[in-house]
């Protein structure tokens, strides 16, 4: 994890920073704006870079949380919009507990474009607690994740849907994938039934 927390950060000091698009993807605005769509409520963008999907959701009344591992990113997502809860650090890092704590079995919506499929085990394991104990029963999770090739020295190293089912644990389920790289994943709700894209 430390590895590519290190990577990111000298990326985004250098502007490097190929992942940071102008647009919102078609699975984003989907979830949000398209049918079957959920009402707005708590949200979590992890590894949420300079903000633009965290601002995407907060426009459409969702009430957001985002945090990444560069600072330099963080600062950028605040000029973009104050009115999200951000925050410039890891995952695992202790002083995210407080923040996790306030999210506890609320977050409705948990998004990760590009942050699960860079992490070491470790970093992993941090990620999956993290969505475990913020999700509702019923949350939504959309995850970008590049398959899995190899040890990630310089690209993520990516990660197969049966690992990331793995990671979720036998509350989720996956529930779509709606293009290449995406998937939709469903913590379950005692007889309601699981949403399908």
């Amino acid at each position: 994890m430390i590895a590519m927390e290190s990577q990111y950060r000298l990326m985004y000091r250098l502007g490097l920073t190929p992942w940071d698009q102008d647009t919102i993807p078609t699975e984003l605005t989907q979830m949000i704006e398209g049918a079957g769509a959920q009402p707005p409520g708590l949200a979590l963008d992890i590894g949420c870079g300079t903000g633009r999907h965290a601002d995407y959701m907060a426009s459409r009344g969702w009430h957001v949380t985002a945090f990444d591992v560069s600072s330099r990113a963080i600062e950028e997502a605040r000029r973009r919009r104050a009115d999200i809860d951000w925050h410039a650090v890891g995952l695992g890092a202790p002083s995210l507990d407080p923040v996790l704590g306030r999210l506890a079995g609320r977050v409705t919506l948990v998004l990760d474009i590009g942050c699960l499929h860079g992490l070491d085990t470790r970093g992993r394991a941090a990620w999956a607690s993290t969505v475990n104990r913020v999700a509702a029963p019923g949350a939504r999770l959309l995850l970008r994740a590049a398959p899995s090739r190899g040890t990630g020295f310089i690209t993520p190293r990516g990660i197969d849907p049966a690992e990331v089912s793995a990671l979720l644990g036998p509350e989720w389920s996956r529930a779509g994938h709606p293009s290449h790289q995406w998937d939709v994943h469903v913590r379950s709700i005692l007889g309601a039934p699981p949403f399908r894209c």
